[in-house]
């Protein structure tokens, strides 16, 4: 439908746009010295915990197991309801100890372990390096979908093209988070500007599928209530079924427990919910925005799932629905901006997860190595660069899993292993928050028993 130059070049126009945001907001912090993002920034900002395996994946998944989902998002909702209570006592011993990472809060909390941070590093790299993966590889299939002579529906049936444009979208995304996160160093490590355009690839992202929605429910159907009847006559009740396996009671129970934990535990949901946020109130915006957008990126999610199976679309094809849906209706215009929804969706979280992986590694595997040798001295000087070469490093890994289990069955379930993976910080995490005798720092008294309490000793 499009050539693979079209496609390109207006890849490269919509990141130059977002970079030029970035820009823009970092300018205005440097001139007037105040911070920029306010409470509705922050807020939609957080939506970068939708990827592209919300935007494809959640289709794909209620092709096949129906209702059942919907377990992500209400463990997530249950958690984001808990943020008064949790995420408030977060930002507020960010801003007593100085918390750069994830990795960073949970060593603080626990004496300044260097162990324990190195700890909590390898198992977020190890266990989100596989979720990058899914996302360069939702680009690189949502690329060839687009770029195919057809309508695309043989994508199940085609070998990946991991070659050119595999590997040119991977040192795209190594440039990009570059130049969105990793440009220079700040102790804080906020960046405000970067954060913007995090909210500017939510909202987009959430036109995007609302507009597929819209389109498919009252322009290829006359409905909801028409897909949903012509689902029931054709005999397709798995897609709103809430049982459509014989574990799914169980199912539910592990979606729900895992995206309860996941929300907060999450590299990059932590820098964006704890680590970015400049005011506790914030929070307060974020705990109703944060479910509305939730609820509406997956009020179509049933519908598209419907009409791809009503429509004949391979079910092996199912989680590229919103993309196939409108290319099959020749509707080029939604066909493109479905196909920037889910590379949002996938460059915002490969941008901030990488960034913030890199800044991990740096201070906890990396500095602390360096600095046992006096030789290496010079090279604790170029702390930024190390971090671009972690940049590259971890895009590179997460390209060569991409390519080894990219014909796997294992790839789909990647999305869930590195919720399980960060399971593990939540002992840690919620303990160290709720656990009052817990080992801390002598000349930190009373602080953390402070925070537990929920008043601001400083």
């Amino acid at each position: 439908m499009f050539s693979s130059i079209t496609v390109i070049l207006v890849i490269s126009s919509y990141m130059v746009i977002l970079f030029a945001i970035a820009q823009l907001v970092e300018r205005k912090i440097e001139q007037t010295g105040r911070n920029f993002n306010g409470p509705w920034t922050y807020a939609l900002s957080l939506a970068v915990y939708h990827t592209s395996w919300t935007f494809y994946g959640s289709v794909g998944f209620a092709a096949e197991s129906g209702l059942l989902y919907l377990g992500v998002y209400i463990g997530s909702l249950l958690s984001i309801a808990c943020w008064w209570i949790t995420l408030k006592r977060m930002v507020l011993a960010k801003n007593t100890f100085r918390v750069t990472s994830i990795a960073d809060f949970i060593s603080t909390r626990y004496n300044r372990s260097q162990k324990i941070a190195a700890l909590v590093t390898l198992t977020a790299l190890l266990g989100v390096l596989p979720y990058i993966a899914l996302q360069l590889k939702a680009v690189i299939s949502s690329f060839k979908i687009i770029t195919l002579s057809g309508h695309g529906a043989d994508l199940h049936n085609t070998t990946m093209d991991w070659g050119s444009s595999g590997l040119l979208i991977t040192l795209f995304m190594i440039i990009f988070t570059i130049m969105f996160g990793v440009r220079r160093l700040d102790p804080t490590e906020r960046h405000q500007g970067m954060i913007s355009v995090l909210m500017v690839e939510c909202i987009v992202k959430l036109i995007a599928f609302l507009s597929v929605g819209i389109f498919v429910c009252y322009y290829l159907f006359n409905g909801y209530d028409d897909i949903l009847n012509q689902l029931d006559q054709a005999g397709m009740h798995q897609v709103t079924s809430l049982h459509t396996r014989p574990d799914s009671g169980v199912m539910w129970l592990t979606l729900i427990i895992l995206s309860f934990a996941a929300v907060q535990n999450l590299p990059r949901q932590f820098h964006v919910a704890v680590i970015e946020n400049a005011d506790v109130n914030y929070i307060k915006r974020a705990m109703w925005v944060f479910p509305l957008y939730i609820l509406l990126i997956n009020i179509f999610v049933i519908p598209i799932a419907g009409a791809g199976l009503l429509k004949g679309i391979d079910t092996g094809a199912a989680d590229y629905y919103v993309l196939l849906l409108p290319q099959q209706a020749d509707n080029t215009f939604l066909t493109m901006l479905a196909f920037i929804g889910g590379f949002s969706a996938a460059t915002g979280m490969i941008i901030i997860t990488t960034m913030t992986l890199a800044t991990m590694c740096s201070n906890h595997l990396i500095m602390p190595v360096l600095e046992r040798f006096e030789r290496y001295a010079a090279i604790r000087g170029e702390l930024l660069k190390i971090r671009w070469a972690l940049v590259a490093l971890i895009l590179l890994s997460s390209y060569s899993f991409a390519i080894a289990f990219s014909d796997s069955y294992i790839l789909v379930a990647i999305g869930l292993i590195s919720f399980v993976a960060v399971l593990q910080f939540s002992p840690a995490l919620l303990g160290g928050i709720f656990w009052q005798k817990v080992t801390v720092p002598a000349h930190w008294p009373g602080c953390w028993q402070a925070l537990l309490s929920g008043s601001t000793p400083w």
